[in-house]
């Protein structure tokens, strides 16, 4: 029965070597041209369609649908594997949902944007598979090794993924950056766990429960641990990395790590903090409000001057790390359903918004770029409406009542101050991501060339020169030389599905918030 409810991991397992081998055994030359991932953002050039990013991306997704689908006998399961190590609960279950959910929509946005950017590689899928698995591990464990070890798949298969584009120096750079920060981050975190390991003798969280009290190998760990995984969640001061991973890493990939990689490094640390080192709260509770503060402050302030949409929402996910610490800072059971909700609300707002950037991104990445989106592509304007009412904390979106919910839980415990400077750093974002609703639904076009790259209808048309053929003129709404035509405009199905699925969802889970919160409740329920 245990092993049964570790089926989606032993898909992922399995489904992810056999793709492997498949694509290995499939892979044929690409000419140059078509794998010149130099293309700047905004170029138009479009390889050749082929059908071998669909079948490879179309598998991929299927295989995290069915062990989505696997998941779901499992829910009421409580059971524990390799000597505790593993531990298959409610909580695990939310968090394996989520992880299994963002890959596969981060599969569907990825098909077309790889289809056009690094066609036929196809090694993105499996690296793709292996995250989700070692986030999987990561929700699922209560012993350091075996966190250590999911968080090293997960970061190792995002390092490469990040420069996946790899004649692309922007990609290069965003990945050797973000190896090196994780690598530091990585040895940070292991030195605390080996004090843990000397505090207590054992790496398991329940033999740290009850060693770690009042040791002072164990106090000394704490600072490493929070050092760490304040990096993993990309928390001020330790969030160098982000702007840089985020805007050079490819756009389907930035939105993994926007919500992927995040929502595990959270699930370890309540993991880590709340069951094995619940007794030293009160040495760690003030280090996360720190943190809290200076994620939301330098996150919101730092995404207000931003060109880059990309760059913006890095900032921006600085910014919401910041939000959802202030869960761990108050330290209760209230801050743990707090935090568990919203990262639920927050994977599909965020998913949303990343699904629109690729489909915009033939036309760039610039904020200026979405000028008049709202005229050419009315849904995808009006789900980026939705993700950032959510994002921002306006009801009835998910993202208020996460908001409310973080609020009272540190209004619970007499954190008013905290309560305040969520509601400032609200109000902070609202200048950002406007500057983006400005520019889809109230910003002109040039009026001598549309940014579409179709030519307004000329006012007067010279005379013929006497006795010579007439100038060639071109008609009203043919593209101009060289310029972009509206048919690299056109947004892939897949894509388009991921922004409806996001959208509608981003609404049930504010609409449904009783239901959802009482997941998050039972979910949490098993941490002190």
């Amino acid at each position: 029965m245990a092993w049964a409810a570790l089926a989606p991991e032993l898909i992922l397992t399995a489904a992810s070597l056999v793709l492997l081998l498949v694509v290995t055994a499939t892979r044929r030359p690409v000419p140059a041209a078509a794998t010149s991932g130099a293309i700047a953002p905004g170029a138009s050039a479009r390889p050749a369609a082929s059908g071998v990013e669909t079948a490879w991306g179309g598998a991929t997704a299927a295989i995290f649908a069915v062990a989505l689908v696997a998941l779901v006998p499992g829910l009421g399961t409580r059971a524990e594997l390799w000597a505790g190590m593993l531990s298959l609960d409610p909580f695990a279950a939310l968090f394996r949902g989520m992880f299994l959910a963002a890959g596969l929509l981060v599969a569907l946005v990825s098909v077309d944007f790889l289809r056009q950017r690094a066609p036929a590689r196809g090694e993105y899928w499996p690296l793709l598979l292996w995250g989700v698995l070692g986030m999987m591990l990561m929700a699922s464990s209560r012993d350091l090794l075996m966190i250590y070890l999911g968080l090293e798949l997960a970061s190792l298969c995002s390092y490469v993924l990040a420069g996946y584009l790899k004649e692309d120096a922007r990609s290069v750079e965003a990945s050797v950056k973000y190896f090196l920060t994780g690598a530091v981050a990585s040895a940070v975190l292991l030195f605390g766990i080996s004090l843990l390991y000397g505090a207590a003798g054992s790496t398991s969280l329940d033999a740290i429960a009850r060693a770690a009290s009042g040791s002072v190998l164990g106090s000394a760990a704490l600072a490493f641990l929070v050092v760490g995984f304040g990096f993993k969640v990309a928390g001020a001061p330790l969030h160098m990395w982000a702007p840089d991973a985020y805007e050079g890493a490819p756009t389907p990939i930035t939105a993994f790590f926007s919500v992927g990689p995040k929502a595990a490094a959270f699930a370890a640390l309540l993991r880590v903090f709340f069951a094995g080192l619940g007794e030293l709260r009160p040495a760690w509770t003030p280090a996360f409000a720190v943190l809290a503060v200076l994620s939301m402050f330098v996150g919101n302030l730092s995404a207000l001057p931003q060109k880059n949409i990309k760059r913006m929402m890095a900032y921006s996910a600085i910014a919401h790390a910041g939000y959802i610490l202030v869960g761990l800072a108050v330290g209760t059971p209230m801050g743990s359903r707090a935090v568990a909700y919203y990262l639920l609300a927050y994977l599909f707002a965020n998913l949303g918004v990343f699904a629109v950037i690729v489909a915009v991104s033939a036309r760039g990445e610039q904020i200026e770029d979405y000028t008049g989106l709202a005229r050419r592509q009315p849904l995808l304007a009006w789900a980026m409406v939705i993700y950032f009412l959510s994002l921002i904390g306006i009801p009835p979106t998910a993202g208020f009542f996460g908001k409310f919910y973080l609020f009272s839980a540190a209004l619970e415990q007499g954190g008013v101050w905290l309560a305040l400077v969520i509601v400032v750093n609200s109000v902070i974002s609202v200048g950002y991501y406007y500057g983006v609703v400005r520019q889809m639904f109230l910003a002109s076009e040039a009026p001598d060339v549309a940014r579409d790259g179709t030519r307004p209808a000329e006012p007067h048309h010279p005379e013929p020169a006497s006795g010579g053929p007439s100038p060639a003129v071109p008609a009203a709404g043919t593209p101009l030389a060289g310029e972009r035509s509206p048919a690299d405009e056109r947004v892939c199905p897949a894509v388009t599905a991921v922004v409806v699925v996001t959208a509608v969802l981003t609404i049930v889970i504010g609409l449904g918030f009783e239901y959802f919160l009482g997941w998050a409740a039972a979910a949490t329920a098993i941490l002190p």
